[in-house]
């Protein structure tokens, strides 16, 4: 596929949710981003999880 050729599909809100829950989860509230490694910010996740939370209106996202 060349780059010009690609197209965005809106994530299925099902799954969307489903990931949420699952890194939700996995908070390590002791040391900080999710439990087991890495432990360095994972910013794809964050940013997930931040628009998530905003969509939701849920401030623990």
């Amino acid at each position: 596929m060349i780059a010009s050729e690609r197209r965005t599909v809106p994530l299925d809100e099902g799954l969307s949710k489903t990931v949420a829950q699952a890194l939700f989860h996995r908070e390590d509230r002791s040391h900080g981003g999710l439990a087991g490694a890495p432990k360095f910010p994972q910013e794809p996740l964050l940013l997930f999880m931040l628009e998530r939370g905003i969509r939701d209106n849920n401030s623990n996202a």
